[in-house]
């Protein structure tokens, strides 16, 4: 989804509060593992995304974690839901270490798409991001059974063609470098490029060459 402070005209408190809406209504989910960075993805991409992440990989497979990670997803399977200040008890973790190790272990299983953040209370003062209470964490595919499900009736095609086709309806362009490194923790470049031609035969994009660099565009409604 588009930069939430951007379109919030620049204030930090009305793009949080605005986040936390879209998280507890359902309408989008925050991963970690698009170029690395935290974005929202609008739910209608998630079913595509979870299934392009995870592969034929179940909820239960959590091979190659830390055992910090592995604890931290017990904690929250056993409890629900967990806070990073959860965690750093659970590890009697004090002061403010950096790295966090709380982070850390949150942060990898967000990565393998295991867990997602819930909505948090935005405080009324003081700085916004910094709720009281902590980001809840909960596992994604007991928050989300419904998009879980849809994205088990996807192939690997049908889901690399929807996270291209929903990247650029968005974003209207995109060169192929772009497109590679912005999926490639969840489609391999040749994923991407039978995608892209897949897209282009049907003429829901089109192809430009510009310079050295071949773009793809997203073929008007």
């Amino acid at each position: 989804m588009a930069a939430m402070y951007r379109a919030a005209g620049g204030d930090d408190r009305t793009a949080i509060e605005l986040t936390n809406r879209m998280l507890e209504g359902g309408t989008a989910v925050e991963v970690n593992f698009l170029r690395d960075r935290l974005v929202l993805v609008h739910r209608r991409l998630v079913p595509a995304l979870y299934r392009a992440r995870r592969r034929e990989r179940s909820p239960d497979d959590l091979s190659g974690l830390s055992p910090q990670s592995l604890r931290v997803h017990a904690f929250i399977a056993e409890h629900g839901t967990a806070t990073a200040g959860d965690m750093r008890r659970l590890f009697g973790i004090s002061g403010h270490p950096n790295p966090d190790p709380a982070y850390v272990a949150l942060s990898a299983l967000q990565h393998e798409f295991l867990i997602d953040r819930g909505p948090a209370d935005v405080p009324k003062t003081g700085i916004p991001y910094l709720s009281k209470e902590g980001y809840p964490y909960r596992l994604f595919h007991r928050a989300h059974a419904d998009l879980v499900a849809k994205a088990s009736k996807l192939n690997i095609d049908r889901a690399a063609e929807e996270l291209i086709l929903g990247y650029l309806q968005g974003a209207v362009f995109g060169s192929r470098r772009f497109l590679m490194s912005h999926f490639k923790n969840c489609l391999g470049e040749q994923e991407v490029e039978v995608a892209i031609k897949r897209l282009a035969t049907r003429r829901k994009v089109t192809l430009e060459k510009v310079g050295r660099q071949e773009l793809v565009i997203a073929s008007l409604p």
